[in-house]
């Protein structure tokens, strides 16, 4: 992200990929690989101790540097947003907005600690970045104060942390009445969560963006259907047919891949 040579080549990869995905994310504070939910960026380098220290001016505006270096590879036609892990304190938290508001990004996901308190109210006073919050949230009763509040633009549930598909639907239902769009998170995660993520996507009126979960991030997920390998084609993904999920397993590809010293699920 520091090096405008690395991010245009990035730019020029990401948007010749059969998915067109139109949105990414980049972490703060730690490398890695992205695809449809977006690389990692570093953002302005790692804590040193067991807690992440209160950002300081220098790190931030090396961080609106980097944004800029991605807005500026990516163009216009594609969404930049921030993912960040319920590390920052309040002050750390109002200065990333600052640093990346320039680029008009998607969202900051969960700079706060996802426990809902005043410091939530304060960030949202204080940015016109979108914030976006609620992968670690669960039901209604949890994400009621985020949405009592209007402190979140947008909320991210995850189908198998914060209550099942009975559970989102519900958290679904309760921010359509203040108008709030629902996202879904299905990063880390297999390609059955996926699936759901998907249906529910389908179901609610609300809906914004699921995570995406397949190609190479975190190991091939499509792989754990049985026949033809799920897909995106111009960031869609088609509503999956069939009984229940729609997802019929690869058990022999599932054991192949089980983890060290697991043993088979009956």
């Amino acid at each position: 992200m520091a090096d405008k040579t690395e991010c245009r080549s990035w730019a020029q990869q990401v948007k010749s990929a059969p998915e067109e995905f139109t949105a990414f994310k980049f972490g703060f504070g730690a490398p890695g690989g992205g695809e449809g939910r977006g690389g990692g960026g570093r953002g302005g380098g790692r804590p040193t101790g067991p807690y992440n220290p209160t950002l300081d001016g220098a790190v931030l505006r090396r961080t609106s540097h980097e944004y800029a270096n991605l807005r500026e590879a990516l163009g216009d036609d594609i969404n930049i947003a921030m993912h960040c892990t319920g590390q920052f304190d309040t002050r750390s938290s109002i200065g990333l907005c600052k640093a990346i508001e320039p680029i008009d990004p998607l969202w900051i996901e969960d700079p706060l600690t996802v426990r809902y308190s005043e410091a939530w109210l304060e960030l949202k006073r204080s940015t016109r970045v979108p914030l976006l919050a609620g992968e670690k949230v669960e039901l209604v009763e949890g994400f009621r104060p985020y949405l009592d509040n209007q402190v979140l633009d947008m909320i991210h549930p995850d189908v198998a942390y914060s209550g099942g598909i009975t559970g989102c639907r519900k958290i679904a239902d309760y921010a359509a009445l203040t108008r709030t769009p629902m996202g879904m998170h299905s990063g880390p995660c297999s390609l059955v969560r996926f699936y759901a993520s998907m249906h529910m996507g389908a179901a609610v009126q609300n809906f914004f963006k699921v995570e995406n979960a397949l190609r190479a991030f975190r190991g091939n997920k499509e792989k754990m259907a049985q026949g033809p390998e799920p897909v995106v084609r111009k960031s869609v993904f088609p509503i999956p047919e069939g009984s229940g999920l729609g997802l019929e397993l690869n058990e022999d590809w599932l054991r192949q891949h089980i983890a060290k010293d697991d043993s088979w699920w009956k």
